[in-house]
């Protein structure tokens, strides 16, 4: 119910986004927010490397490289 929860909330930003163009049209954005939600647990229950800022910084560049309206 949690991972719901946050990827529920990860979607609908995401979802503001593409709707105000920073993502392009086509994006599959529920698969996208699952991708984003579980690196950082995956991370976080079952590796040793921190989720710190860098982690975060580097999974958001991605993520705009492979979604953003400007790749």
């Amino acid at each position: 119910r949690f991972l719901r929860t946050v990827e529920t909330r990860t979607l609908d930003r995401i979802t503001r986004a593409q709707h105000t163009g920073e993502l392009v049209a086509d994006a599959d954005l529920e698969f996208a927010a699952e991708v984003l939600c579980g690196t950082l647990y995956y991370r976080s229950l079952l590796s040793t490397r921190p989720v710190d800022e860098n982690a975060v910084d580097s999974l958001l560049d991605m993520f705009m490289a492979a979604y953003g309206a400007s790749r």
